[in-house]
């Protein structure tokens, strides 16, 4: 336990560039939801009884999977009960396109395609951010959330690539420690993404000796993402839609863990999951990862503390309620929660007067 202890401690220390003090960021003016969960759409579900209970309790934005038809049919459910709708849609790992394209698949530094090898579990289906048809596929999905009628925002997932370090409570489900970056899980080598760099600084970086200290490579991976990102802003800001995401839990962390840079995205709203549970993180880690997001992220995005049910549903857990005001108190404008259906009695009773409390604490702001 020692020594996984100062593994996870050398990793937060590299990533997070910890600092004790709060800095003073104008934040854009919001007047939308504030507490948010997920969920996956049915059209088998009693949506009305669904959104009795998730008012009830003080929820008021929901981000949810679905077709656009069902979106804007679910929507105009959600209105009555003063409901926002977000479209939550999974970007770079996307199983359909890569089904039918998987040359399109991302390489790792060993040049093993996720086409022929796996990377953690079957489901990561990675595609390459630098290959056209990628972009042109994935943003005509982007185009035709963002024209389903009622909904806020279309929401971002897995929009990165595969973990090159994992959070580090997954590590022992294979095995692995990942206190530096190995070849086996460094991704962005697809031949596009290697063309394109080496057109732009004349080598290959696939050739140097460690990749993984080449910052030149690493920024220009995630300068790739932060691109594309952009221009579905650009999509959805057309269709007078917001564009929001789920990126790792703050922008030092995040690029150094999965190449995603998302402090310097052009996002409305974010949701990083600041998943404590999985770093062994206490109520501090939670502070502190509220205030170096703040301080790293675009100030022109919205800034939701991103939690996961389960890590407050056993005995020892942290109060939600004491992690949530936490994270108000250090700059998140509210939160969201994988997912609802996972909360207990016994946190929904303790969230409804929380929240009720809070609804008109930020109204008043």
């Amino acid at each position: 336990m020692k020594s996984t202890l100062t593994l996870i401690l050398a990793i937060i220390t590299l990533c997070l560039n910890q600092s004790c003090s709060t800095k003073e960021t104008p934040v854009k003016e919001y007047d939308g939801a504030r507490f948010f969960s997920w969920a996956n759409y049915s059209k088998d579900r009693d949506w009305d009884k669904f959104f009795t209970e998730f008012t009830d309790i003080g929820f008021d934005g929901l981000i949810i999977s679905g077709s656009p038809e069902n979106l804007t049919s679910l929507a105009k459910i959600a209105k009555k009960y003063d409901v926002e709708v977000h479209a939550w849609m999974w970007t770079m790992n996307n199983g359909g396109i890569a089904n039918s394209n998987p040359e399109y698949l991302d390489v790792n530094q060993l040049g093993h395609s996720l086409k022929d090898s796996l990377a953690y579990v079957g489901y990561y289906r990675f595609l390459n951010p630098a290959i056209d048809s990628v972009r042109i596929k994935i943003a005509q999905g982007v185009e035709k959330l963002a024209q389903a009628e009622g909904i806020t925002s279309v929401s971002l997932d897995y929009c990165r690539y595969v973990d090159a370090i994992l959070p580090t409570s997954l590590w022992k489900n294979y095995g692995i420690t990942q206190e530096r970056v190995y070849p086996k899980w460094d991704y962005g080598y697809n031949p596009e993404m290697i063309k394109q760099f080496q057109n732009k600084f004349g080598y290959n970086p696939q050739k140097q000796i460690d990749p993984t200290m080449d910052q030149e490579w690493l920024n220009f991976r995630c300068q790739i993402l932060n691109e594309f990102v952009d221009s579905l802003a650009t999509i959805t800001h057309k269709y007078g839609k917001k564009l929001s995401a789920s990126p790792f839990p703050t922008p030092k962390m995040s690029k150094a863990m999965v190449y995603q840079d998302w402090g310097n995205w052009n996002l409305d709203m974010a949701f990083p999951m600041m998943y404590h549970g999985f770093y062994y993180g206490d109520i501090n880690w939670i502070k502190q990862a509220v205030i170096d997001s703040r301080r790293d992220m675009n100030p022109n995005t919205n800034l939701f503390y991103g939690i996961y049910g389960p890590d407050f549903n056993h005995p020892n857990a942290i109060d939600i309620t004491e992690a949530l005001q936490t994270a108000f108190d250090n700059g998140a404008e509210g939160f969201s929660v994988y997912r609802f259906d996972n909360l207990t009695p016994q946190v929904k009773a303790k969230l409804k007067p929380f929240l009720a409390k809070h609804k008109e604490l930020f109204n008043k702001k």
